[in-house]
């Protein structure tokens, strides 16, 4: 079996796929002992989406200035009707006099983010947002959408952020979030 993809487009994705192809190659059977010792030290180390844990890191993660009262919300499926864009946090902004909705969700692997970029590519034509952001390794999209204006996204520290009604008046409130999201 042949597997070829370009090795720019996605390391986080490309990664995944090499450790995938090379698992079933390997005929000789995972150690169970190890792999049993392993699997409860990675759940304790993750908050579930949708815990009041959760919840909490997430609210923890959004600036507190010019935050819209009562706009803190957490989509549980489909955020922008999307297919695989579950779990996200969003909260809104004024910014200039315009407002701004902010959003963060996990994930590691990058599937969201590919999910955001094909939302983008239906909608109009898809181009990365500036450097400014400071997005892991570049992966961004600013795209326009009908009903939610330009929308930024991108990944950082294993989340997918971004934001819907992005102006060029909050480029640099939007930047210092970005920025601000660490591990």
């Amino acid at each position: 079996m042949s597997v070829r993809f370009h090795m720019k487009w996605c390391p986080i994705f490309t990664t995944c796929l090499l450790l995938l192809c090379s698992c079933k190659q390997n005929s000789e059977p995972p150690n169970d002992n190890t792999l049993a010792d392993t699997l409860p030290l990675i759940e304790d180390s993750l908050v579930r989406p949708g815990t009041p844990e959760a919840h909490a890191e997430a609210l923890t993660r959004f600036p507190a200035a010019n935050l819209i009262d009562k706009s803190f919300v957490y989509h549980r499926t489909a955020f922008l009707e999307v297919v695989g864009l579950d779990d996200v946090y969003s909260a809104r902004y004024t910014c200039d006099g315009d407002t701004l909705e902010l959003f963060l969700t996990q994930d590691s692997l990058g599937f969201k983010y590919l999910k955001i970029t094909e939302f983008g590519t239906r909608h109009s034509q898809v181009v990365p947002a500036a450097d400014e952001f400071e997005f892991d390794h570049g992966y961004s999209v600013l795209f326009h959408h009908g009903d939610h204006g330009r929308i930024i996204a991108g990944l950082r520290h294993g989340r997918l952020v971004g934001a819907l009604g992005y102006r060029d008046s909050c480029r640099d409130f939007l930047a210092r979030w970005v920025r601000a999201m660490t591990k």
